[in-house]
């Protein structure tokens, strides 16, 4: 069972007042002790398709931002979800999992994200994705798991109408109705792709597919800035040819889904 996040929560809301008060043309931020989260929309009236963006296990780099740009000239509005500075932590690449910002804890951020966008007047409620980078990948495909349980006298329960996975860590998931796509590099020795694999085999061809890209020679962040580089011993680092491919890919998948 999920522990429940409620300072992110009220985090959110409050950013909805900062929306509503005339600052959501071009962006909005709120930092508070509770939270801190980005929020960016196209030009215009709406309304738009959402994607929530979910970092790695390291935060927030520019890998979230530049995708959060490229996304709103494509016509989206992103929200950008900061797990770690509101518990007081750096990072978690080598923390114990069920501690602070733990994917537990991480899915209940993402919810609370879907759940604050659907409210806004801007967003089409009914086309709100995720996106997430290495743990913020597997955060994603936690997110889109079926099962969760509707109010007793209420409409079930508002989930994500699409997924994109950046070299997640794969792991065994409950069924699901989400179109996903996962984007892994073949080298990846962080997030070995043979659990992708094994993930996609067992999603029968249907709404809740999986869509895999492996790319022969791309490790780890590959959609990064950085050169390849060793980092908490794993190789990691740009590969310009595979993050090209996974922009036009990911833009394909978005506009059919959402």
């Amino acid at each position: 069972m999920l522990r429940s996040h409620w300072p992110a929560l009220a985090g959110l809301l409050a950013l909805a007042a900062l929306v509503g008060a005339g600052a959501a043309e071009e962006s909005a931020a709120l930092q508070e002790p509770s939270i801190f989260v980005e929020l960016q929309r196209p030009v215009g009236r709406g309304p738009f398709p959402a994607l929530v963006l979910l970092h790695g296990c390291s935060g927030i780099t520019s890998v979230q931002h530049d995708w959060g740009a490229r996304l709103n000239e494509w016509g989206y509005v992103t929200l950008l979800v900061d797990s770690l500075g509101p518990r007081d932590v750096r990072n978690v690449c080598s923390t114990d999992p069920d501690g602070p910002a733990s994917y537990e804890d991480r899915v209940q951020d993402a919810r609370a994200a879907l759940q604050y966008l659907r409210k806004q007047s801007f967003v089409d409620s009914e086309r709100i994705g995720v996106i997430g980078w290495s743990m913020g990948g597997g955060v994603s495909l936690l997110s889109v798991t079926a099962g969760e349980p509707a109010p007793p006298d209420g409409p079930p329960t508002a989930r994500f109408r699409a997924a994109v996975a950046f070299y997640p860590h794969c792991r065994p998931i409950r069924r699901y109705a989400t179109p996903l796509m996962i984007l892994i590099g073949a080298q990846d020795d962080w997030s070995p792709a043979r659990r992708c694999r094994r993930l996609a085999a067992g999603r029968p061809a249907g709404p809740g597919r999986v869509q895999l890209v492996i790319y022969p020679n791309a490790y780890h962040s590959f959609d990064a800035q950085a050169p390849l580089h060793r980092y908490r011993g794993h190789l990691v680092g740009a590969d310009p040819e595979a993050a090209a491919d996974a922009q036009e890919r990911v833009r394909a998948f978005l506009a059919k889904h959402l």
